[in-house]
């Protein structure tokens, strides 16, 4: 999506290209006069109107959305309100056209030019405060391009999965170790700022999600889209577990949260990666084990890749 600028640089700009046009070539100067300053006023029209159109194309078509866009917008934005800033837009090139076309049809018919110059600076001032007065349309739009352009682009197509847990309990080392994508990884909790993507042979999406399912209105803006994400389109879900404790949150708290994730996402095949394995006694790994007999659950993240690849 490209900036949107001010209404008045768009002005400006329009201004600039009615000094682009062909040369009129015939010995009449009257007539030449009056049909350069026709082209003018297109050539004008013309730049506002392909401005408006390339930012109402930037926007997503809303009643097309995949419901995960849909509802990830709507959490960060007032769907209704973009929508209606937008069509303010639309509003703007029907006005545009139908201030062009009267002001052509009055210049063609006049043959003084003062009368045609007045007419074209009178256009020109209509026009530029068409746009002047829908200065705010043009900010609120701003704002919502900046926030839509933080969203991750996830692909809705494709087999995905969610790694899930408490933060820094592995997730990123996971993913990496997955699919080889390119995370940052450090020793200390909340590194995950943002949703990170991995993919396995381009037919398995699997996504490092942040969150710990507090309140959908609690939550932050990556974790409703972690959330998000979970809800619409993963397919299976791995839940990842530290019982070495290094993550900050004690075997107890994590166990809840596995249960809370499977009372969340009943509908989901949810896998165990038990991680930092190499840090824990061989009677730990086999005493949770124990404890999750009917769970499956993985140590080798080769062993576990085979398992989820198509």
């Amino acid at each position: 999506m490209r900036i949107i600028e001010k209404p008045e640089l768009y002005v400006k700009k329009a201004l600039g290209k009615t000094r682009k046009g062909k040369k009129i070539k015939t010995r009449d100067k009257q007539k030449r006069q009056k049909l350069e300053r026709l082209q003018r006023i297109k050539l004008y029209k013309d730049s506002l109107y392909q401005d408006l159109q390339n930012i109402i194309k930037g926007f997503p078509s809303f009643d097309t959305l995949d419901p995960f866009y849909k509802e990830l917008i709507d959490s960060q934005l007032d769907t209704n309100i973009l929508k209606k800033e937008i069509s303010k837009l639309s509003w703007i090139k029907t006005k545009l056209i139908q201030i062009h076309k009267d002001y052509h049809n009055r210049i063609k018919n006049l043959n003084q030019m003062v009368r045609i110059k007045n007419l074209e600076k009178e256009f020109y001032g209509k026009t530029s405060s068409l746009f002047k007065k829908s200065k705010k349309t043009f900010e609120f739009l701003e704002k919502s391009r900046k926030k839509m352009k933080s969203f991750p682009t996830i692909k809705t197509k494709i087999k995905t999965i969610c790694i899930y847990g408490f933060p820094n309990v592995g997730k990123s080392t996971l993913l990496k170790n997955l699919t080889g994508a390119k995370v940052e990884i450090k020793p200390y909790a909340f590194t995950t700022k943002r949703i990170l993507l991995g993919y396995i042979n381009k037919k398995l999406q699997i996504i490092d999600t942040p969150g710990t399912l507090n309140r959908y209105d609690k939550m932050n803006s990556i974790e409703k889209q972690a959330y998000l994400a979970v809800k619409y389109l993963a397919q299976r879900i791995i839940y990842v577990f530290d019982l070495t404790e290094t993550c900050g949150y004690e075997i107890e708290q994590q166990i809840k949260l596995f249960k809370k994730t499977k009372e969340e996402f009943k509908n989901k095949e949810i896998v165990v990666f038990l991680s930092k394995v190499d840090l824990l006694k061989r009677e730990q790994v086999e005493l949770f084990s124990k404890y999750f007999k009917n769970q499956k659950i993985f140590y080798n993240p080769d062993i576990l890749k085979e398992y989820i690849t198509p």
